[in-house]
């Protein structure tokens, strides 16, 4: 336990130092804590995580998928889950729902991104695909996705000042406002297109095959 004062108003320079988008960060003004004890156990263990580092975004992306979940979904009722990819630094989310009318998609990506401001790019895919497969994400994209009509961009919106292209106008590192264009990629499937067929090895042969005696003969041949 940690415990300390912390002066109004009172402020001193922090950083740079490495965050979460695997770039240094900018040096800012931050508020200063006075320590006045630390209680702990005999042979204590501190936990801590080192910057950047996947551990780093995980701590921070699952508790902003849980958050965009709860509010999307209680604009878009057929919102059923949201990932946010640890490689995308908390900037990318992607959104499944059931595909129950026209437009849901799109409507899926305006809630996600009014839920939270840290995603610039949110994919909203059916509710087949495995949002936390990239290789099924990536298919739908290309087999789903009619670019013209189901890739959207918002000019001028508001995102995690962090990122270096996020700016208004005076380059980095004086980027404050965190100003971004975010693109809505809607990869459900269009409902007025008739889909063949999903193609996949039938499930009996890969349960009846032995794939140690594939190998052992392969390597005995």
């Amino acid at each position: 336990v940690v415990e300390g004062v912390i002066q109004p108003h009172v402020r001193e320079k922090e950083g740079p130092f490495c965050e979460f988008t695997y770039l240094l960060g900018k040096a800012r003004e931050s508020p200063v804590c006075e320590i006045t004890a630390i209680t702990h156990r005999k042979d204590p263990i501190y936990f801590d995580v080192y910057n950047p580092g996947v551990e780093h975004v995980n701590i921070g992306k699952l508790p902003m998928e849980v958050d965009i979940y709860r509010k999307a979904k209680d604009s878009v009722s057929q919102v059923m889950d949201v990932f946010m990819p640890a490689e995308a630094s908390r900037t990318v989310a992607i959104v499944k729902v059931r595909n129950e009318y026209p437009g849901v998609g799109k409507q899926a990506a305006i809630a996600a991104a009014s839920a939270k401001y840290f995603p610039k790019i949110i994919t909203v895919v059916d509710e087949e695909q495995n949002i936390r497969d990239p290789h099924d994400v990536w298919w739908a994209m290309a087999m789903k996705c009619r670019p013209d009509r189901d890739f959207n961009f918002v000019k001028d919106a508001y995102v995690e000042n962090l990122i270096p292209v996020a700016t208004t106008g005076r380059g980095w590192p004086d980027t404050h406002g965190g100003v971004d264009t975010k693109l809505f990629i809607d990869a459900t499937k269009p409902l007025d297109v008739d889909y063949p067929p999903h193609c996949e090895p039938p499930a009996e042969i890969w349960q009846n095959m032995d794939l140690d005696e594939y190998i052992r003969g392969r390597k005995s041949s």
